[in-house]
């Protein structure tokens, strides 16, 4: 199944609800289909980006071992892992449902567009319009303390990139 942005009309206020119009599920200004696998792995490695080497599960701290593989798929640990990634792929799904497949991945695979004469983090559309999602998610009742903390990360990890895109210029 693969993951598709919504009409380019839809705004971030919207609720829930499928947008009106045009079909929903068809893509938008040629923006790409973003796979289901594609945002798994994204989800993966954000949530190793914030995990601590002693909370990471067993399989990504020790080589391929069978049996150790199969006790620790039922750890408390992996558990707890596998729910971060659940957060991490619902925040991912929400922001291409809103932002659109083009800027969520941008944001999401941190290569955000930063025009040659940028010298400032919020000269960056990619930037406020992240920080704007951002603002108006906070304020949505619904937005629980994972979704915030993943968009954080996310906000974070852009602001450091642009940063970084800034000063090799």
């Amino acid at each position: 199944m693969k993951k598709k942005s919504t009409q380019a009309s839809r705004t971030l206020f919207e609720s829930e609800a499928e947008p009106s119009g045009a079909d929903a599920s068809s893509p938008t200004d040629g923006e790409s289909v973003i796979s289901e696998h594609e945002i798994y792995t994204a989800a993966v490695n954000w949530k190793m980006r914030y995990t601590e080497l002693a909370d990471l599960p067993a399989r990504f701290r020790q080589p391929a071992n069978e049996k150790l593989s199969r006790i620790s798929r039922r750890s408390k640990i992996e558990q707890r892992f596998q729910e971060g990634v659940r957060n991490w792929v619902s925040t991912i799904n929400l922001m291409i449902d809103r932002l659109g497949s083009g800027l969520a991945w941008r944001i999401v695979s941190l290569r955000p567009l930063v025009e040659p004469r940028t010298t400032q983090v919020t000269q960056s559309q990619d930037f406020l319009d992240m920080l704007a999602f951002m603002a108006l998610r906070r304020d949505v009742e619904n937005c629980g303390p994972e979704e915030l903390g993943c968009l954080s990360g996310f906000l974070h990890g852009l602001q450091l990139e642009i940063e970084k895109q800034i000063h090799m210029e």
